[in-house]
């Protein structure tokens, strides 16, 4: 059976994906919330870690210890950082990176699967890289800023970590963000009104490429 383990932020970046899937609370591991459940012969780990680079770490090292998985797949929210990547819109990352680490490339064929799923669904989506920020980036100049320097076209607090501990065990790693806000806006405000269409494209997009496996 393949174990497919799945981390997310917040609950409310992940309702519709635990709705879909049929996912039911699990008991919690080292103070993580967790759900599980099967699907159509795969065993699925569902794992809240909270906000930031220092939680993803500390969910990616516990998680990984315990389980013994096939793909980490990290899915959510994450910011705009070009004015041409809309709020609601599917961000499919090829590539992860953060401050003075070196790319990781998502793996190609869950990436390839992503975007057609979106094809077919008719959503707008973008693919392209994705930089981890070690703080929130809550301003105009600094996302341009991140943008510039690191060739990135959207931002998120926790994918970097989990990338690096999958490929450093040789574990495929995926990732898929609902944008939340746009280049030249406010992120949280933007964030409460668009999680919850965030929720319910992540709840069919995991649904969907979990079918095709």
């Amino acid at each position: 059976m393949q174990s497919i383990l799945i981390f997310a932020a917040f609950p409310g970046e992940v309702k519709g994906v635990i709705r879909k899937l049929r996912l039911v609370r699990a008991p919690a591991r080292d103070g993580l919330k967790c759900f599980s459940g099967e699907f159509d012969e795969m065993k699925i780990h569902l794992v809240l870690t909270g906000m930031g680079m220092s939680r993803s770490h500390n969910a990616a090292v516990k998680c990984l210890r315990q389980f013994q998985v096939d793909l980490v797949l990290n899915i959510g929210a994450a910011g705009s950082l070009m004015d041409n990547i809309k709020p609601k819109s599917i961000f499919i990352p090829t590539s992860v990176v953060s401050e003075r680490n070196r790319p990781i490339f998502c793996d190609a064929d869950y990436s390839k699967l992503f975007k057609n799923i979106c094809r077919n669904m008719e959503w707008d989506f973008q693919q392209g890289r994705l930089f981890t920020s070690i703080k929130a980036v809550n301003s105009v100049s600094a996302k341009r800023e991140i943008n510039g320097r690191y060739e990135a076209q959207a931002v998120d607090m926790e994918a970097y970590p989990q990338a690096l501990m999958a490929t450093e065990k040789g574990i495929p790693f995926a990732c898929i963000k609902g944008i939340s806000d746009t280049a030249a806006y406010f992120p949280l405000i933007q964030y409460l009104l668009n999680v919850g269409d965030i929720s319910r494209k992540m709840g069919e997009l995991v649904f969907e490429s979990l079918e095709c496996l």
